[in-house]
């Protein structure tokens, strides 16, 4: 089962005690930093958790899969690459048993 944006939200609620419209404010503008930075293409660090970093792969020509022999033009990506913290890789090993 994942975890929903709206989930985020109630739980920020319920540990803070803060009304779920200001934590919903605060989790948006959280996730709006963190992508807008992306967009930029900047890297995001949050010590203690992780570093979100955008990649570009760049356009470039390949032979089609389907075996027409064609080739066909790949456009320009960007990912993103996220690199938790060994905190976290800790508390997930730990926690799990491992």
């Amino acid at each position: 089962m994942k975890t929903t944006v709206g989930t985020v939200i109630k739980e920020v609620s319920d540990r803070t005690g803060v009304k779920e419209t200001i934590a919903k404010d605060v989790v948006d503008s959280f996730l709006e930093v963190i992508v807008t930075n992306l967009e930029n293409n900047k890297k995001v660090g949050l010590v203690g958790f992780g570093v979100f970093e955008p990649k570009t792969r760049k356009a470039h020509k390949r032979e089609n899969h389907m075996g027409t022999g064609k080739s066909i033009f790949v456009h320009k990506k960007v990912r993103v690459i996220f690199s938790p913290a060994s905190a976290v890789l800790n508390r997930l090993n730990d926690e799990k048993g491992n």
